[in-house]
């Protein structure tokens, strides 16, 4: 029992995860231009981002000062509320970006 608690317990080695976190970026830079229609283009899409923008609102309010970090932002949905938005897909960044000239609002 020993030998098999200690194999499961094991991480995959290192290049495994390098893969997999290439995979993922790949994949979220080629859906990044379309994200948002897709997935919040249609009326359960839409009250899902309206409940999750409620949430967040409510549990914002509730900090006096500070920093907001939106970690994974996407598409950046959600980086009115916060004051950094970092993401591994270079893509949904891209999209998140604001037009040159226009201040990206913050707290």
């Amino acid at each position: 029992m020993t030998q098999m608690t200690s194999q499961m317990t094991k991480m995959p080695p290192i290049s495994f995860l390098s893969h997999v976190k290439t995979d993922i970026t790949t994949y979220y830079n080629q859906l990044a231009q379309n994200y948002d229609s897709d997935r919040f283009g249609n009326i359960y899409g839409q009250f899902l981002h309206a409940q999750e923008r409620a949430l967040l609102t409510r549990w914002l309010a509730l900090l006096k000062t500070g920093s907001v970090l939106d970690l994974g932002c996407g598409t950046g949905r959600f980086l009115d509320l916060a004051t950094h938005g970092p993401d591994a897909s270079t893509g949904m960044l891209e999209v998140a970006r604001p037009p040159r000239g226009t201040n990206p609002g913050g707290r």
